[in-house]
């Protein structure tokens, strides 16, 4: 598929590297320098992309595994002088061997412990520790598993529809006001360069509805799903952990309930332990949500290990997944960007880092001529979205949808126009044409004076 979009491809067997360069060795610096001989020696061009394609695990020595032995918290868990609470999640026949470690992980340090660290292999320009390509992994022990991410990535790139899913981000947060703050202002920011935010902040103790609103949103499309909140192995959470008092927002039982689709998200996950791919028996939901035959997620990013992500990191990922490109250089973009070295370790896509996002093409001005009591927007689009449709969606103040409208684009000059509501303070506009294949986005903000002037009605 990727030799048909007009890349040069290389698929070489991990053993073969070890030959080469690790004396025949299993050996994470093996895998590094040899994609620093690729980059340095090949023909051009010079590699883009590396795409890892096997499991990881860290415990490397053991022939079987025993789940109760693996910390799936902090520290912590270990005060409490007991095993490890346990939870099976791989399906394997053989699921008691330790037969995970296809390719190994980079094990980086932190201060609460280890954590699995892909971005280790591609750093091999110069002595910074930033990453030099972009680089994924498909966590996978079973060739069935390949099939299904594959057949799942050929779909999204060659069947996904147009439409307003485009066009829409979905913003999860945990219980915590500080999080929904963040949520609140970067939704709000994003709208104005024309992103139709959806909101769920739920409570301190999640609801079976917030549960439903998540699911619904998923299966409704949206090009980014982003959850800022308290996370585990294997759940998004309301509130901080507390073992005795277990307050999940959405887990695996709940990934199972999404209905297939094309229209799939990337997810961005920015919270603790939500994305290891190195643990001897179990699953972690990012690798959940990637795995999943014809639904979940498209990709991954998420973090192998506690931490505490800055609000740049979501910043710069959002906006780079908003716009055309590729998933893992967006993920590139972000690190080199905000160079800080947790969250460059930490944070690992899961998934193809080639795959390109299917972010709206275009971004088109909209300009606000309200006037009388009416609501009145302009928007210049481009010749080839004539014949097509615009999606609108009115938002308030706190970011969340007033009201939405889809119309059909009779003219480049668009005008748009209804009685006005005194809580409007943004407009997105999502546009696309099935026969042409244009699709764009905008936005304005409504003045408060104008608000104040125009009536409610």
């Amino acid at each position: 598929m990727h030799r048909d979009r007009g890349l040069t491809v290389e698929v070489l067997d991990v053993q073969d590297v070890y030959d080469e360069f690790g004396a025949g060795v299993v050996s994470p610096d093996a895998i590094r320098d040899f994609i620093s001989y690729a980059v340095h020696n090949w023909e051009a061009p010079a590699p883009r992309f590396v795409l890892l394609v096997g499991d990881a695990s860290w415990d490397t020595k053991n022939s079987t595994v025993d789940d109760a032995n693996y910390a799936n918290w902090g520290s912590r868990e270990s005060w409490r002088g007991e095993r490890f609470g346990t939870m099976q999640t791989a399906d394997y026949a053989e699921a008691l061997l330790n037969n995970r470690n296809l390719i190994p992980s980079w094990n980086y340090h932190t201060s609460e412990g280890h954590a699995a660290s892909d971005a280790y292999f591609v750093m091999v320009e110069g002595d910074d520790d930033l990453p030099d390509l972009a680089l994924g992994r498909l966590p996978v022990v079973e060739p069935g598993e390949v099939s299904a991410i594959t057949a799942k990535v050929r779909r999204y790139i060659e069947e996904a529809p147009l439409g307003p899913w485009r066009g829409r981000h979905l913003w999860i947060t945990g219980g915590v006001a500080s999080h929904q703050y963040r949520s609140r202002t970067l939704a709000a920011d994003f709208a104005l360069a024309g992103i139709h935010p959806q909101l769920i902040l739920p409570g301190e103790i999640a609801t079976t509805e917030d549960r439903g609103r998540i699911l619904t949103a998923l299966n409704d499309g949206t090009l980014l799903t982003h959850f800022i909140g308290h996370g585990g192995r294997f759940i998004w959470r309301t509130a901080p952990p507390d073992l005795s008092d277990q307050i999940d927002l959405f887990g695996l039982e709940e990934l199972d309930s999404l209905e297939p689709s094309v229209r799939l998200p990337v997810v961005l996950s920015v919270a603790c332990y939500s994305a290891p791919f190195d643990h001897p028996s179990a699953d972690s939901i990012g690798e959940a949500f990637l795995r999943l035959p014809d639904r979940g997620a498209i990709g991954f990013i998420g973090a192998s290990w506690r931490n505490a992500p800055p609000r740049a990191l979501s910043e710069l990922l959002v906006e780079a997944l908003s716009r055309p490109g590729t998933v893992g250089e967006a993920l590139l973009f972000a690190k080199r960007a905000l160079a800080r070295p947790d969250a460059v370790h930490l944070y690992n896509l899961l998934g193809d880092p080639a795959v390109p996002v299917a972010a709206p093409r275009s971004v088109v001005a909209v300009r606000d001529e309200s006037s009388d009591g009416q609501l009145v927007l302009r928007a210049d689009l481009p010749p080839d979205a004539v014949g097509g449709r615009a999606a609108l969606a009115f938002l308030d103040e706190q970011g969340e949808t007033v009201a939405t409208d889809e119309v059909a684009i009779d003219s480049s000059d668009l005008r748009y126009r209804r009685p006005m509501e005194g809580s409007i303070s943004r407009v997105t506009l999502y546009f696309w044409n099935d026969e042409t294949g244009a699709d764009g986005r905008g936005a304005t903000a409504i003045s408060t004076a104008d608000r104040e002037s125009l009536s409610t009605p």
